[in-house]
């Protein structure tokens, strides 16, 4: 992921933007034990399955939104960008 997070980003403002990503990825990241604690205590025990496969696609939309958003870096001289 930083090596992702440091040719997303222009020269001038790599290091801080990088962190600033990465920390923030984890920061939401930890809360989602917590998150999902939450919502299966307050599902009956039927729909609990149907609640982790909800949660499943949720985050497959998520990343397949995030590889089609971003650009390919691999040829452009970063330099000049």
């Amino acid at each position: 992921m930083p090596a992702f997070l440091s040719e997303t980003f222009p020269t001038a403002i790599r290091n801080s933007a990088s962190g600033f990503v990465y920390n923030g990825g984890l920061i939401i990241g930890s809360w989602s034990p917590l998150i999902a604690i939450h919502l299966l205590s307050h599902v009956h025990q039927q729909f609990i399955p149907c609640a982790l496969a909800i949660n499943v696609m949720i985050g497959s939309i998520i990343i397949f939104i995030g590889s089609r958003v971003n650009p390919d870096t691999s040829d452009i001289d970063l330099h000049q960008a």
